[in-house]
């Protein structure tokens, strides 16, 4: 997975953050410390305009429909003891 900025390419690495070493995770923190603070302008974050004005999950794609649950088996009758 790679993050782009126009001045910062930077290979994430995903395998070595969740092994929770510290000098990995703080080494990774320090990178996205300085391209945030190279790209925030101090804007509001806008959701609904990053989504384009979609909205949020796959109800509002089309040919996309939600998965029906499928019912659960019910569980099985016990027999009266002594049969």
């Amino acid at each position: 997975m790679c993050k782009r900025s126009p001045s910062f390419l930077q290979v994430i690495p995903v395998d070595k953050l969740i092994k929770g070493k510290f000098q990995d995770n703080f080494e990774f923190i320090q990178w996205f410390k300085k391209f945030f603070d190279a790209n925030y302008e101090g804007q509001e974050y806008d959701a609904a305009g990053e989504r384009g004005g979609l909205a949020m999950g796959d109800a509002g794609k089309p040919g996309m429909q939600k998965a029906k649950a499928t019912p659960s088996r019910p569980a099985p009758k016990a027999s009266p003891a002594g049969q």
